[in-house]
C-alpha cells in the first residue's frame, strides 16, 4: 500500500518527508508513473528473519516483495496499483487506490481496496487468523497534513479494515520518521529512514532513493522493509 515502508506527501511525490505508515492505508495516492519496489518480513518473534520460502506460513516469517505504481487518470485524481507476491510460491495479492482530485487544505480523503481478486489472505499479523482465504478489503481514509513533516490517518472499511485504524509519522531529523499505528489488530511501530534523492532515476522527471524501516508488529514480532523509488 502507498506509504508502508516510504513515505508519500500531499502532491503524490515519494520522498522522506511524506506520511509514512506500516500496514494501513493514508489517503494519498503515489503521482502517476512513480514507482516504488519493495521487500520486507514479519518475524514470528524478535529475532530477524527473510522472506518465508517455504509458502505463505508464519512458521518462519511472513514475508513480501511489493512493487506499486502510480497510474494516469488526467483529471480523475491520482490512483495506484500494487502486487503483492506473498511467498516463494507467488501466492500473490493486487490493491489499488484512488486520491479523488480538486481537494484543498490539511486533510485529503482516499479509498482503495487491499487484495482486489480475494483469492488469497492478507499477509499480516491477526488477519491472517480472520480471514485465511477471502481477504478482499474496501476502504476509506482521511489524512491530515500537519506541521513539521507531522502527518496522521483515520480511515475505516471492510474485513481487513472491518474496525477503525489510524496511523501517525512524524520526522526525527532530516530523512527519518517515527512511525506509529493500530490497524485494527495490533499496535504497531517502527522508524522509517529514507537516504535522499539521487542525482539520477529511471523515469525523467522522477527522483530516485532508496529507504527502509525497522519496527515491532504487536511489541513481540521484528518487521523491516527495505524500498526503493524511482
Amino acid at each position: 500500500m502507498p506509504g508502508c515502508g516510504y513515505g508519500v506527501d500531499s502532491n503524490g511525490k515519494l520522498g522522506p518527508k511524506g506520511a509514512w505508515a506500516i500496514a494501513t492505508p493514508i489517503a494519498y495516492s503515489p503521482d502517476r508513473w512513480q514507482v516504488s519496489l519493495g521487500m520486507g518480513s514479519v518475524s514470528r518473534n524478535l529475532r530477524p528473519q527473510f522472506l518465508d520460502t517455504a509458502g505463505a506460513s508464519q512458521s518462519t516469517s511472513n514475508g513480501t516483495m511489493v512493487a506499486t505504481v502510480g497510474l494516469p487518470i488526467g483529471r480523475l485524481g491520482r490512483a495506484s496499483f500494487s502486487y503483492m507476491a506473498l511467498s516463494s510460491r507467488f501466492d500473490n495479492a493486487t490493491n489499488l487506490t484512488w486520491t479523488p482530485p480538486n481537494q484543498r487544505g490539511p486533510v485529503t480523503l482516499g479509498v482503495g481496496v487491499q487484495a482486489l481478486g480475494g483469492r488469497d489472505g492478507t499477509p499480516f499479523v491477526g488477519a491472517v487468523e480472520r480471514y485465511p482465504r477471502s481477504a478482499r478489503s474496501w476502504f476509506a481514509v482521511a489524512t491530515w497534513e500537519g506541521p513539521s513533516g507531522t502527518y496522521a490517518s483515520l480511515g475505516k472499511g471492510t474485513r481487513r479494515f472491518q474496525d477503525w485504524f489510524g496511523n501517525v509519522s512524524t520526522n526525527l531529523g532530516k530523512n527519518a520518521k517515527l512511525i506509529a499505528e493500530y490497524d485494527g489488530f495490533n499496535i504497531n511501530c517502527g522508524i522509517g529512514y529514507d537516504f535522499g534523492d539521487m542525482d539520477r532515476s529511471p523515469i525523467k522527471g522522477n527522483k530516485a532513493g532508496v529507504s527502509m524501516f525497522l519496527g515491532l508488529v504487536r511489541g513481540n514480532h521484528l518487521n523491516w522493509n527495505l524500498a526503493v523509488r524511482f
